[in-house]
């Protein structure tokens, strides 16, 4: 949106809470994380990502537990990583289903 932070995106919270009828802190995926395991996890995380902070990919690299794999490209923004380097996208998403999710 462009607007800074404070105050404005703990009033979006509080009305997203309110309009949805959830308490967000229920929903805090670095809470959940580790309880996926030993499901694998793929995490994406842009560095000129403005819509999620980056640090937020290495919060929850660090949660999860294994398997798991963290792909981090400095020039990426929020969901461009398929627009952007759409070859390194398909081998990095076909290799993790290759490594975690075929059955022999």
């Amino acid at each position: 949106t462009g607007l800074p932070p404070f105050p404005f995106a703990p009033m979006i919270l509080y009305w997203g809470e309110q309009e949805a009828g959830f308490d967000a802190a229920q929903i805090d995926a670095k809470q959940w994380i580790s309880q996926i395991s030993p499901r694998p996890v793929f995490l994406m995380q842009g560095g000129s990502d403005t819509i999620i902070s980056v640090s937020s990919g290495e919060w929850l690299y660090a949660a999860a537990g294994e398997p798991k794999e963290l792909w981090y490209e400095p020039a990426i923004g929020h969901t461009m990583f398929d627009g952007n380097l759409p070859q390194e996208y398909e081998q990095h998403v076909i290799g993790f289903f290759d490594r975690y999710l075929l059955t022999p």
